[in-house]
């Protein structure tokens, strides 16, 4: 719902308010936060998958489709040993991820954007929202 907000809403305000230069630069920065997106790869449903495993009271998660067919072992209540290990290790996870991301797409983006940013002036305001925009996009993997 949010995306399709997003492109009903802001951008056709970002086509109306910005001039060419801006908006090649808004499209650049959309596609820095689409491929820090793309950085999770999958995480996020198999963390989903494994939390709703273990507020189930699961044991251990199913390996195969085998196992996920036989009766899991429940203990009758959540599992707050494995969901609070599966956090730690999640939160270890996407903290590097996060980490990988600014290391390749602050100086990379940069080099990228660089021309784009040379077109329209270099703007103070542009690059605060490219600083923004990477900032968010850390906080997007996080989240």
């Amino acid at each position: 719902m949010t995306i399709f907000a997003h492109g009903l809403l802001v951008t056709p305000l970002i086509i109306i308010m910005f001039d060419q230069d801006q908006i090649a630069v808004w499209y650049l920065l959309q596609t820095l936060v689409g491929l820090g997106l793309l950085a999770d790869a999958g995480f996020g449903f198999t963390l989903s998958r494994a939390v709703a495993f273990f507020v189930a009271g699961v044991e251990k998660l199913p390996a195969n489709r085998e196992e996920f067919n036989t009766k899991l072992e429940h203990r009758g209540n959540m599992n707050l040993d494995k969901l609070a290990s599966l956090f730690s290790t999640s939160y270890r996870v996407y903290l590097i991820i996060s980490l990988v991301f600014i290391l390749i797409f602050a100086p990379i983006g940069m080099a990228v954007v660089w021309n784009v940013m040379n077109l329209a002036g270099h703007d103070p305001f542009l690059w605060a929202a490219y600083g923004f925009t990477i900032a968010s996009t850390f906080v997007d993997i996080q989240a």
